[in-house]
């Protein structure tokens, strides 16, 4: 089904581009970058254009290693083996890694951890999980869910009067490949947290389209994506009908991220989606190095999939002091377990808990009652329903009417934390 997605994005963008090749014309173009629109720094250079066996290769070549980039360099390339599922490499590069890093712990360029606190970015948790992977036994997954990764290439909101701030940036290639990365370490993690019951299919779509308003919030208004003509209206149909959780990335230079669970413009000021997952993140979020914060957002997708199903008290994030909760739900203290740590509780103990009770009140896959959102929110919308709204888009925008817009109640229907 999500070929007619590609198929229907050529007809959109005039694009020869499908959606398994996304990544790797995005990757192509972003070895292809001049040197000017990349780091000054050689090793910076190579981590942001993903070529992590040079970035190896050029820090064990160094006469002095001040920033100790020997360390990070296999901390990133084994990373990058961890996501192809490579796992004897993945871990022979984190073992070196860490011996190199010494007692110090100090590297260039890795996801910084926290001191005496596991489940949070430290390189011995990562080996955990390669070696762990390892152990797991291949299986079909009980549920897969289809994450559509929707790169967006222009933020311009220069046209908007009332912008708070005036953004004009392209998307940088190189930092949509790295989203692309961090979401197949999501990916290998889901899959051992659950035992192999849950996995992830991950379609990403490069889309030529330009966000020209940003709520007060800091957050793109993705009815404000222009040019918006009636193909899109149905390309954005067919994304939502297939999709359970949609991965919005949008050109920012300050980074931020948001989870939802909330509708979608199909027809912007008219007609919405039915509830989605999704999450929107800014360009600079997307870099390997801040994959925590996609963890972290996910996460709060799997909250609101627990809490629509009848576990109100699941809690698996913390802001401060929202920590107490998930400590309460899981005995894991806090000050001494991070995220990575209460999603693999969550994904052995709570949430097969509910998948059970599901199965015996309904009679049917629990893992899909809990992550199928697509298929408990059907879009049913036919393709004459979205043209005849379309007709009526057009009227509005050339009405003078002051009427409250979908785009407006959307900001305002968004559920986050």
């Amino acid at each position: 089904m999500f070929l007619k997605i590609a198929i229907l994005f050529f007809l959109v963008s005039g694009l020869s581009i499908s959606a398994d090749s996304t990544i790797s014309n995005l990757q192509k173009k972003c070895l292809d970058q001049p040197n000017e629109n990349l780091p000054k720094d050689t090793y910076a250079r190579y981590v942001r254009q993903l070529q992590f066996e040079k970035a190896k290769e050029y820090c064990d070549s160094l006469p002095t290693d001040t920033k100790n980039c020997k360390a990070s360099s296999r901390f990133w390339l084994g990373t990058s083996e961890f996501a192809k599922g490579n796992l004897e490499n993945a871990e022979k590069f984190f073992q070196e890694g860490i011996e190199l890093m010494g007692p110090s712990r100090r590297v260039a360029d890795w996801i910084r951890d926290k001191p005496k606190q596991t489940g949070w970015g430290r390189p011995e948790d990562f080996l955990k999980y390669i070696q762990n992977s390892k152990k797991l036994n291949p299986s079909r997954p009980k549920y897969t869910q289809v994450v559509t990764y929707f790169i967006i290439d222009q933020t311009n909101t220069k046209s908007d009067p009332n912008a708070n701030k005036k953004v004009e940036r392209h998307m940088d290639v190189c930092l949509a490949v790295h989203g692309n990365l961090s979401l197949s370490i999501l990916k290998k993690y889901v899959e051992l947290f659950s035992q192999g019951h849950l996995s992830l299919d991950i379609r990403s779509l490069f889309v030529p389209k330009t966000i020209t308003k940003i709520y007060k919030n800091d957050f793109p208004a993705l009815g404000s994506l222009s040019q918006w003509d009636e193909n899109f209206s149905l390309f954005m149909k067919q994304v939502t009908q297939e999709s359970d959780l949609i991965v919005f990335a949008y050109p920012r230079w300050s980074g931020s991220a948001l989870a939802s669970f909330s509708k979608i413009p199909i027809v912007p000021k008219v007609l919405n989606s039915p509830l989605r997952t999704h999450i929107k993140i800014a360009s600079e979020d997307l870099s390997i190095i801040n994959y925590p914060r996609l963890f972290h957002e996910y996460l709060h997708t799997v909250e609101y999939n627990m809490r629509r199903n009848g576990d109100k008290l699941f809690h698996a994030t913390s802001h401060g002091s929202d920590g107490k909760k998930v400590e309460a739900i899981t005995g894991l203290k806090t000050e001494e377990t991070g995220e990575t740590d209460w999603a693999e509780h969550h994904f052995a103990n709570r949430i097969p808990d509910l998948v059970k009770k599901l199965e015996f009140k309904n009679s049917m896959n629990g893992w899909q009652d809990i992550f199928g959102v697509r298929i408990k929110f059907k879009d049913t919308f036919t393709e004459e329903r979205i043209r005849s709204d379309y007709v009526k888009y057009l009227d509005i925008l050339n009405s003078s009417k002051n009427i409250k817009t979908i785009e407006e109640m959307e900001e305002e229907s968004e559920s986050s934390e």
